[in-house]
């Protein structure tokens, strides 16, 4: 049996259905078995997430006692994921696009501007900060092994 806790944003939602359903199935002997406690980050009992200076930010005391309430095996952290929508869904005044480095060759939207792939990264790291300051604060709280999971988004015009 693998007992973990789990914290996030919006997408923990997928991954609690994902986790009950594997929970309800018939699983074969070999299958390992799960108990999992899944925990809203947006719950107005456990705001603000962070407490204390910005250098050193704690854990909100709720959560912290969430952490070692049960003997967890480890944490799954569900944090952010919906940065890349500020520059993915919304559209901008001035249409852009870039160039991928792993995929130069992936098609350009035409008429679009063409921006320095950096750019992208830097306003994607600064739409993160609070995600990625979250996920530090959750690690640095706990002896546990911890792991941040990305739900995927799946590719535009086929599986979800």
């Amino acid at each position: 049996m693998y007992r973990f806790i789990a914290f996030g944003h919006s997408h923990i939602v997928a991954f609690a259905k994902g986790a009950y359903e594997y929970q309800a199935s018939d699983l074969t002997g070999e299958a390992p078995r799960i108990e999992g406690r899944f925990v809203y980050l947006y719950d107005p009992f456990y705001n603000p997430v962070l407490q204390g200076p910005l250098e050193a930010p704690q854990l909100n005391p709720k959560l912290s006692a969430q952490l070692t309430e049960l003997p967890w095996d480890f944490v799954v952290l569900v944090c952010g994921g919906n940065e890349h929508n500020v520059l993915g869904i919304v559209r901008n005044k001035r249409p852009f696009d870039f160039v991928l480095s792993s995929e130069p060759d992936l098609p350009l939207q035409p008429g679009h501007e063409l921006v320095p792939e950096a750019l992208i990264r830097e306003v994607l790291k600064y739409y993160m900060t609070d995600s990625l300051q979250t996920m530090r604060t959750f690690r640095a709280a706990t002896e546990l092994p911890v792991t941040q999971l990305q739900l995927d988004a799946g590719i535009p015009d086929g599986p979800r």
